[in-house]
């Protein structure tokens, strides 16, 4: 039996998992190193010493040698200009076979004996951008690869809009061929983030972000609905409002929050020419909650979409592992 090597390596964070040949996960290293360090360090050391020792680690611990291993694989922002090796984004659309076709193969010597294969990210089909079009420009790097291991669970030949919220939401169109068509990113979730943590609404949510045990329904609808009304800058206000006037609760406001922002996420689906969708395309939501079972709601609640899927027991680093492992497997 041989064994895949998959590294993850995103903005602040890297993780190193052993799979076998069956995709199954048996091992994952992890570290808080990523290609923050190397903007910040002005070299890529750091990185390539996490690299290095964690898949050290991984084959020690699983008393492995060189000839154990199949294949290495890298995806995220270790394929960036700050990482271990850049490689250029593929403009959409972009299948399978182009995302293995533009990936980049070599040895580097001060990490491992052994080739690593790094895929490269994704960026909107546009020739140039301008202050008139940048709208229509979009960049990914990492969620090309869930996507791939998204689209191994679904029915072929078919139009999905997939919804990964995270720190940053990505909407992902993915046309009837399998390709990804193009991609739009928010910043809901720093967004949020900034909102709990630095505002004069910190205090009203008590600096906590929602938790799934508190997620209120009918709370969230009023902010996604006020949102809509007044715009996102006069409804965040008004959860101060909400707080002063009629609850003093932290998660009331909280939901009242979420759903504010959310009003503007959603807002783009229909608005983005980049994502083009009807009210056939196939929605996918994954992520984790209570933000998942927030956008399935709110999108149910418009009733514009024929189909809304939700992804259960995703896990964006496996995602990403298991996407790689489909695109380098022999």
């Amino acid at each position: 039996m041989g064994y895949y090597i998959i590294i993850d390596s995103g903005t602040t964070n890297t993780r190193i998992k052993l799979l076998d040949e069956q995709a199954n996960i048996l091992y994952t290293y992890s570290d808080k190193v990523g290609v923050k360090n190397t903007a910040v360090d002005g070299n890529n050391n750091a990185l390539k010493d996490t690299v290095a020792k964690g898949i050290k680690h991984v084959m020690d611990k699983n008393n492995l040698t060189n000839a154990d291993i199949i294949k290495i694989g890298a995806s995220g922002m270790i394929t960036s200009d700050l990482g271990l090796c850049e490689v250029p984004h593929q403009e959409a659309p972009v299948g399978i076979e182009d995302l293995r076709n533009g990936s980049k193969t070599i040895i580097l010597k001060d990490i491992t004996d052994l080739p690593i294969t790094f895929i490269s990210g994704v960026k909107n089909n546009v020739s140039e951008v301008t202050l008139d079009n940048v709208q229509m420009m979009d960049i990914m790097r990492g969620e090309e690869v869930e996507t791939i291991a998204m689209l191994q669970e679904l029915e072929k030949d078919r139009e999905y809009l997939f919804i990964l919220p995270g720190s940053h939401t990505k909407f992902i169109k993915i046309n009837d061929k399998g390709q990804i068509a193009g991609c739009v990113t928010t910043l809901a979730g720093e967004l949020l983030e900034v909102i709990t943590q630095n505002t004069i609404l910190s205090a009203a949510v008590d600096k906590k972000f929602l938790s799934p045990d508190l997620y209120n329904e009918k709370i969230l609808l009023k902010g996604y609905e006020n949102s809509k009304e007044v715009g996102m800058t006069r409804a965040l206000f008004s959860t101060r409002i909400l707080n002063r006037f009629v609850t003093s609760d932290a998660a009331d406001c909280a939901n009242y929050l979420l759903g504010i922002v959310l009003a503007s996420d959603l807002g783009t689906i229909k608005s983005s020419k980049v994502l083009d969708v009807s009210s056939h395309t196939t929605v996918v939501v994954a992520g984790k909650e209570p933000l998942k079972k927030a956008i399935i709601y709110l999108l149910k609640q418009e009733g514009y979409f024929d189909n809304i899927i939700e992804l259960e027991n995703f896990d964006d680093a496996n995602m990403s592992a298991k996407g790689v492992f489909h695109l380098i497997k022999n």
